[in-house]
């Protein structure tokens, strides 16, 4: 007759304790690579919204990105599917139509694909945007006709994009009167190579950023000193850019580098603001709730389209 051996209780626990350990090295290694994944995937959504853009401006005289109507005030954006019978107004304070900035690639599906799997596309979030992509389920499950309405999505364009570049002469943001809006083009951007077009919200490459009351489990804002955000360019390059070294370029010696390298102000886009267009519990930060005010990089390269972002 044959005996089995069975295992002993200290065995037992040997091997739990092995199996724990084994676990808790890989689930790390396997989660640094889910997020690298999808942070490969949030780089080509940003060249593909890119490649809309020149699509859009090959059909519309090298025209930027614009849907704003002339008349009254340079407020107004019609939804391509509700025929002019809907109307969005982008009109908070000094700010104007900047928060149009959140909501521009929802309307260039509209222009690109009007079925419902091109407004749906995923192209306009990033993967690991969490909040957006609860927000868009909600929506879709609130409004069937998608046609008819936008919505935010998880890349920024800069608002230099429809604003007259001689906003952003100065260090300090001249407020965003409506005769400051008009149609620029492609051939007015003077460093195509260096000029931000999209960005992500948020450096979703990071899972923790500092604050006053010590580290938060949030990605930092795509302006925050810690941020490394993905951008993508108006020749169409794309990769990440930290914006410490931003930082030191607009703390330079030299008087005509630190010139260019400071944004015309800061990213205090008010919670009040954020709230209205349904982001006020996306933890951006604005110097509310504990977080801080950071310089607005991209969001109001100084001299505009005729600035640029990053020394190259």
């Amino acid at each position: 007759m044959s005996s089995h051996r069975a295992f002993t209780l200290i065995e037992l626990l040997v091997v739990i304790a092995v199996l724990a350990l084994l676990i808790g090295i890989l689930i790390p290694g396997l989660s640094k690579s889910n997020r690298l994944a999808k942070g490969t995937v949030s780089l080509n959504n940003l060249r593909s919204l890119n490649q809309l853009c020149f699509s859009y401006s090959q059909e519309n005289k090298e025209q930027l990105f614009n849907p704003f109507e002339p008349t009254p005030t340079w407020r107004s954006v019609w939804v391509p599917g509700s025929n002019k019978t809907m109307q969005w107004i982008f009109s908070d304070g000094n700010r104007s139509t900047e928060m149009f900035a959140a909501h521009w690639a929802s309307l260039m599906m509209h222009w690109n694909d009007s079925s419902a799997a091109g407004l749906t596309s995923a192209v306009q979030f990033a993967p690991l945007d969490k909040s957006v992509l609860i927000r868009f389920k909600n929506f879709m499950n609130t409004y069937k006709d998608l046609e008819r309405y936008i919505w935010d999505g998880s890349y920024f364009m800069s608002p230099t994009m429809w604003f007259r570049s001689s906003r952003y002469d100065t260090a300090s943001l001249v407020p965003a009167v409506q005769s400051l809006v008009r149609r620029n083009t492609f051939a007015e951007i003077t460093f195509p190579h260096a000029k931000a077009m999209i960005f992500e919200r948020f450096d979703f490459s990071k899972v923790t950023r500092p604050s006053a009351v010590g580290s938060l489990p949030l990605s930092p804002t795509f302006c925050a000193t810690t941020a490394q955000p993905q951008v993508v360019f108006s020749d169409n390059s794309a990769g990440p850019v930290k914006i410490e070294d931003l930082v030191l370029l607009s703390a330079s010696d030299t008087p005509k580098t630190k010139e260019q390298f400071t944004p015309s102000g800061l990213w205090d886009i008010t919670q009040a603001t954020l709230t209205k267009y349904d982001m006020g519990k996306d933890e951006l930060e604005n110097g509310a709730n504990d977080s801080n005010m950071y310089p607005a990089w991209f969001w109001a390269t100084r001299f505009g389209i005729k600035g640029r972002d990053i020394n190259r």
